[in-house]
């Protein structure tokens, strides 16, 4: 079974309880089509919008949690819980200014790429795994735990025990609708960029397209630019380079040929905003 739950989307909407648990009065409760503006540095009181939106942000994930809760309960009461896999996560995170960007549809940030991930079996232990995983990987570790065979075109990876210490975010490049925008985006973000995660190096790469562009972070609590002499910066680069371009071609999924993925699914897939 699937279940979307939207609490935590925007408008960022939730029973009074939650909406006001962080914030008296918010002078707004959605991006309200101004996203443009937000871009361009251009809202009435911009810090405090932002200000308000992240808190009421934050009364929702509050409230989705309290849904989580009621989910587990149901479960529990019908008796299965103990004969069930629960995995809870997120398709993306959310950006209130942070590097320039507002809400998810664009960047590899950690704002938008770092993820909830939370993973319920009787067959497993509790524990933290430290290593960076994907959220690829559910789709594989689901089937192993139910000891069912592994397609070929799915990479086979485990969440629970991951035999990698790199993981490699994509991102396409700004929808299609944002060609005609008079939002004013780095050029960059048009075009397909990755971000590579490397955790033995603690380092981040987001590599774009458009004009090789090129950035690099220190993995900690939070992303912090590398400052180094411009020498040692680009040897890094490089290396991390070098490592990506072996990676894609040995994991991508997308390059097995006998993998086709329906019209129909690629329509529904652009309804959803995600082509």
């Amino acid at each position: 079974m699937f279940l979307n739950y939207m609490e935590a989307h925007a408008p960022y909407q939730a029973p009074d309880e939650y909406q006001y648990a962080y914030t008296e009065d918010p002078q707004v409760s959605g991006w309200e089509n101004a996203q443009d503006r937000y871009f361009n540095q251009s809202v009435d009181e911009q810090e405090r919008k932002l200000s308000d939106l992240l808190d009421q942000y934050d009364g929702c994930i509050r409230y989705l949690d309290s849904k989580m809760e009621e989910l587990i309960e149901i479960i529990e009461d019908s008796g299965v819980l103990d004969n069930s896999i629960i995995i809870l996560t997120s398709d993306h995170g959310e950006g209130f200014g942070e590097k320039g960007i507002y809400e998810h549809k664009i960047g590899v940030y950690d704002e938008v790429a770092h993820v909830p991930l939370w993973i319920y079996s009787p067959d497993i232990g509790d524990g933290a795994v430290k290593e960076p995983v994907s959220t690829r990987w559910i789709l594989p570790t689901i089937l192993r735990q139910l000891d069912i065979e592994i397609p070929p075109h799915v990479r086979s990876e485990d969440l629970l025990s991951p035999s990698t210490r790199e993981v490699v975010i994509e991102s396409e490049g700004l929808p299609y609708e944002y060609s005609d925008s008079e939002i004013n985006f780095p050029a960059r973000f048009y075009s397909p960029h990755q971000g590579y995660i490397d955790s033995d190096k603690e380092m981040k790469m987001i590599r774009y397209q458009e004009d090789d562009f090129t950035e690099l972070y220190h993995i900690d609590d939070e992303l912090e630019e590398v400052q180094r002499e411009k020498e040692d910066v680009e040897e890094l680069i490089k290396n991390l380079d070098d490592i990506l371009e072996r990676y894609e071609l040995e994991h991508r999924s997308d390059l097995h040929e006998d993998h086709e993925v329906s019209e129909e699914i690629q329509a529904h897939l652009r309804d959803l905003g995600y082509q």
